[in-house]
């Protein structure tokens, strides 16, 4: 079997869990195969080959000036806080590195901010990329000829591949996975590391529950919202929810108001449309299966009310993931 070579490019202040992740991803899928396939080597322009990455922890990598020759298939850009990454790119040693590096690469990828990497190199031009939802307006501002899509998980454009960063890079490197080595391993590997689901990328970053769960954070609001989303196939009534809070009703409608801008009932509508989207996106599931398992008496219910909040029927919306 022919090995691939992936290089992760690091420096001072690399967001740990942005590489750790993915190369972990990797080494995952080399658990499985009868002998590695991903040779997972970690590149540095420190002359002492120390980096000290976020979370107060110091890794060792292979120096620059020792790995000019290294020709690597996947070359991986971690992010870190935009003003580290500006800073970073002030060093000659890095800049030349990854001039010198990204070219022999069949496959550029990018994590999180580690997409202002590929806008500085000029691989963004005409692409469409996805970075971090913070390092959306710099991203802009860096490169404004990339497509930077928002909201998105990750996505593939040709030769770059990008996604959000933290987290979302196991789904990025599954997704790498599956390209090279088919679905059947890629699921083996989600299995061991306990992943809920296989995400295809459409997700979104923020999803509505969690952002209810912003919003809701000052409001008391958290142990309702993981109530309700427990009981999404059930007619949940505004007496209950305030039982459950130990509130008035009334008390419970006005603190909903204040946190979140709904009513009770407009919240769970809400979530319970959200869980329709995702395994509209996430499944082949039967609508009448979805429509049950969300609480509507019939697809007709569902249908309605999720045109009335999306603009669209449950059946667009799946085509377009």
């Amino acid at each position: 079997m022919t090995k691939e070579t992936v290089v992760f490019i690091l420096y001072d202040g690399v967001q740990l869990t942005d590489f750790s992740v993915a190369a972990d991803t990797l080494a995952v899928a080399n658990s499985f195969l009868p002998e590695p396939y991903y040779d997972i080597r970690y590149v540095t322009p420190n002359s002492s080959g120390t980096v000290q990455c976020s979370a107060a922890l110091s890794v060792m990598a292979e120096t620059w000036s020792t790995q000019q020759q290294l020709a690597p298939d996947l070359i991986i850009f971690p992010g870190a806080h935009p003003d580290t990454i500006a800073d970073t790119l002030r060093q000659p040693a890095l800049v030349d590195c990854i001039q010198a590096l990204t070219p022999k690469a069949r496959q550029k990828v990018s994590i999180g901010t580690g997409s202002l990497f590929l806008g500085y190199l000029g691989l963004c031009q005409g692409r469409k990329i996805v970075t971090h939802w913070k390092g959306i307006d710099v991203m802009r501002a860096l490169c404004p000829q990339a497509d930077v899509i928002e909201n998105r998980l990750y996505l593939h454009d040709q030769d770059v591949s990008s996604c959000a960063g933290m987290l979302s890079a196991v789904d990025l490197m599954l997704s790498l996975i599956q390209q090279q080595h088919g679905t059947e391993l890629t699921l083996k590997i989600a299995k061991k590391m306990v992943m809920y689901l296989f995400r295809d990328g459409h997700q979104e970053q923020q999803s509505q529950p969690f952002t209810f769960q912003v919003k809701a954070s000052d409001a008391g609001l958290l142990p309702l919202i993981a109530w309700l989303e427990g009981r999404l196939s059930q007619a949940v009534s505004d007496d209950q929810m305030a039982a459950f809070c130990q509130l008035s009703v009334r008390a419970l409608n006005r603190i909903c108001q204040d946190g979140i801008g709904l009513s009770p009932q407009q919240l769970f509508l809400e979530l319970r449309l959200d869980y329709a989207r995702q395994r509209l996106k996430d499944s082949q599931m039967p609508l009448t299966t979805i429509a049950s398992e969300t609480g509507f008496s019939d697809t007709a219910s569902l249908t309605s009310a999720f045109e009335q909040r999306y603009r669209m029927s449950p059946q667009q919306h799946r085509s377009q993931t």
